[in-house]
């Protein structure tokens, strides 16, 4: 496996290639058709320009399978690159939707891990939460 430095997730990230089989481990940096996770408010904003740098980069390698950090086994792997590519532009077009983005995504994550809410737990929860 060949390590390639693939910052846009952490400042740390990396991904995992293998050059005979063309398969990528990309951890965090994208998903089946969509983008990884960015934690802006840990990494800064400047983590979308390295995801998109590091997706760049991926991208001129022959990749024939993918897996990340969450989901389904990639198929078309530079699908998934272009699909992540076009929302990190998005958000570098309209900075607001990474937050929303990211209350989306912790509150399905939060969803799962307590099983779901009552109705009337929703806006106390949420208006508790200090990352919302």
């Amino acid at each position: 496996m060949k390590v390639l430095y693939t910052p846009g997730h952490t400042l740390g990230h990396i991904s995992l290639f293998d050059t005979e089989e063309e398969t990528l481990i990309c951890g965090d940096l994208f998903r089946k058709k969509d983008v990884g996770w960015l934690n802006i408010f840990r990494e800064g904003v400047a983590s979308i320009q390295r995801s998109m740098e590091s997706l760049d980069r991926l991208s001129t390698l022959r990749i024939r399978k993918a897996y990340s950090g969450h989901g389904p086994q990639i198929e078309n792997p530079n699908v998934s690159i272009d699909a992540a590519r076009k929302r990190l532009e998005k958000w570098l077009k309209a900075p607001e939707k990474v937050s929303w983005h990211a209350c989306k995504r912790i509150f399905a994550f939060t969803l799962i891990m307590k099983n779901g809410f009552a109705k009337e737990e929703i806006d106390n929860y949420l208006l508790n939460c200090g990352w919302f």
